[in-house]
């Protein structure tokens, strides 16, 4: 079985990850098994026109699935069939009423729904999906030794991407990582802010994350966060506040 190597802990072990990342996830997709399921997945996935082709083909919904950070939906077949199939256009399409982003994330990746180009006729869809597939792997291995570690790698990558997007606004970027689960841990920890948060209004919780997040790290501009200099602090409080959690 091919695994990860950290032979380091805490803050160097994440500085050590990010400096092997690429030549660990290419070790990590010439394994026997994850060759054999992306080459699966390239061969079949051009053949699905349908979200319920796609599910019925667990190989391929396996790969799917993880890219997205979902793969413990796997057995939740009906699920993702609805997710896929309604789209992200209409209102009412399932992925934009569930409060965790990665779900229309997937539908609008791959193009199911009605009104949509199919992700399978995108020039570079397989690409994408295989390289979020290995990240994703990668970052599972590593949390089969060091969740924490897992959770900062998680976080690193969902913050970069939202850097770049100039487009959205301050809110909705803080909805976005509201509705991540593992980058909402990892800022929520960084922050000093107790998980009961999650209970009160969402304006309101919007509000106390920006107010703590100005409070700590003097903005509350995602896309300020999401820069590398800015990425090192929050990370370093992740680790420690997760050694007090721990330890107490």
């Amino acid at each position: 079985m091919v695994g990860v190597a950290i032979p380091l802990t805490g803050f160097a072990g994440w500085r050590f990850l990010r400096e092997t990342r690429p030549l660990q996830e290419a070790r990590l997709a010439a394994s026997p098994a994850d060759a054999r399921d992306l080459q699966a997945f390239k061969s079949r996935i051009g053949q699905l026109a349908t979200a319920t082709g796609l599910v019925q083909d667990r190989q391929v919904l396996r790969i799917a699935l993880t890219a997205f950070g979902l793969e413990d939906d796997l057995p939740s077949r009906a699920l993702v069939e609805r997710v896929l199939s309604d789209g992200t256009i209409g209102r009412d399409a399932l992925s934009n009423r569930l409060a965790d982003r990665r779900y229309r994330a997937l539908s609008e990746a791959f193009g199911f729904g009605p009104y949509e180009m199919p992700g399978r006729l995108r020039s570079d869809f397989v690409d994408r999906i295989a390289s979020a597939y290995v990240a994703r792997r990668f970052e599972a291995e590593v949390g089969k030794i060091d969740e924490p570690l897992r959770l900062a790698l998680n976080a690193e990558r969902e913050l970069s991407d939202l850097a770049d997007r100039s487009a959205s606004s301050a809110t909705t970027l803080w909805y976005e990582v509201l509705a991540t689960p593992p980058v909402r841990k990892v800022i929520e920890t960084a922050l000093g802010l107790p998980a009961s948060v999650a209970g009160l209004d969402l304006d309101r919780q919007i509000g106390l994350f920006r107010e703590a997040s100005r409070a700590t790290f003097g903005t509350d501009q995602l896309q300020e966060l999401a820069q590398p200099d800015r990425l090192e602090p929050i990370l370093r409080r992740k680790r420690r506040s997760t050694v007090t959690w721990v330890s107490a």
